[in-house]
């Protein structure tokens, strides 16, 4: 895993060099390539809305292109940067809608299982669908309710899986700072879970999870012990 990292670093470093240096377009589109779904399955987890989403992934790599003449490397992925604008980007449309942007809990699930259309996406392969879904739903739809930096976080974390430094770097604070309102945000989605009523109905033959990142029991079954360190 590390060589692997450590290979998509050096590319990203070439093609950005690529970019900066003779303004190579290709060099540019293969960094979309490799990126566009995952920035995708970010703003779909964020807003549950395909066409936001999409659109919100335009303006993301839109904003990058236009940008990207002042960016520095900084041996980091370049991922980190896309998200970072990203975030940005989500950030003022919810200024200018003056909304937040709920979540959609029943329409999730197909909404990011549309990735698979894209080959450079990786299916999962399914797992206890009925049981996955209940826990996918129900936690989706505790973390809905909590302020927009925090929801970002947990999504960043638990379902981008990004370490506690990848997200300090994206969002530019400390990681103590990250890990506080990881601590803080874990609470209140287990608070807001236990006030939840269970829901029993099937929705598995509804909704294909094909593609659906598993929401981890770290998130799911929060208890007393959990420690920062944990996270």
């Amino acid at each position: 895993m590390q060589n692997n990292e450590q290979e998509r670093l050096l590319r990203d470093m070439e093609l950005v060099h690529r970019v900066h240096k003779h303004n190579d377009s290709d060099a540019f589109g293969e960094l979309y390539d490799t990126y566009y779904a995952q920035i995708l399955r970010y703003f779909l987890y964020r807003t549950a809305d395909e066409d936001l989403a999409k659109d919100l992934t335009s303006e993301t790599f839109y904003q990058a292109l236009k940008s990207i003449w002042r960016y520095k490397w900084q041996n980091k992925p370049f991922s980190a940067w896309l998200y970072r604008i990203g975030h940005n980007q989500h950030m003022l449309y919810l200024r200018k809608n003056k909304r937040y942007c709920k979540i959609t809990t029943e329409e999730a699930p197909e909404l990011i299982a549309k990735i698979e259309e894209r080959q450079d996406v990786v299916l999962m392969a399914k797992q206890d669908e009925e049981e996955r879904l209940g826990e996918y739903t129900r936690v989706r739809e505790a973390m809905s309710h909590l302020p927009a930096r925090q929801h970002s976080i947990l999504i960043l974390r638990f379902f981008a899986k990004k370490s506690i430094k990848e997200i300090a770097d994206i969002l530019r604070m400390p990681e103590g700072t990250v890990k506080s309102h990881i601590h803080r945000s874990l609470k209140r989605v287990q608070i807001i879970m236990k006030e939840m009523p269970v829901r029993r109905e099937s929705m598995a033959e509804k909704y294909s999870m094909d593609g659906v990142q598993p929401v981890g029991k770290s998130l799911v079954k929060i208890d007393e012990t959990w420690s920062e360190e944990s996270v």
